[in-house]
C-alpha cells in the first residue's frame, strides 16, 4: 500500500493478489503505479497555477486513469 499526500489532494494505494503468485503481482504494481504517480513530467498534484487555481478533480481523475492503464 502507499498513500501520497500534498496539501487537500490524497492518494491511497491498496493493492491485494490473488492466487500463487498474487503477492508478486500486488507488489509490482504498487511499485509502478507510485513511480507514475512521483515521476509525471507536469506532477500528478500540479502546484497551483499563475492563476492561483487548485488542480481540478477532472486533472485528478485523468491521471487516475492514465496512471491505471501505464500500470
Amino acid at each position: 500500500m502507499f498513500i501520497l499526500v500534498d496539501n487537500d489532494v490524497k492518494i491511497f494505494g491498496v493493492f491485494d493478489g490473488h492466487g500463487i503468485h498474487g503477492h508478486r503481482v500486488s507488489s509490482f504494481a504498487c511499485g509502478k503505479m507510485l513511480d507514475y504517480v512521483r515521476n509525471l513530467s507536469n506532477g500528478f498534484f500540479r502546484k497551483q497555477n499563475l492563476m492561483n487555481e487548485k488542480t481540478s478533480k477532472k486533472d485528478i481523475i485523468r491521471n487516475v486513469k492514465r496512471c491505471f492503464k501505464y500500470v
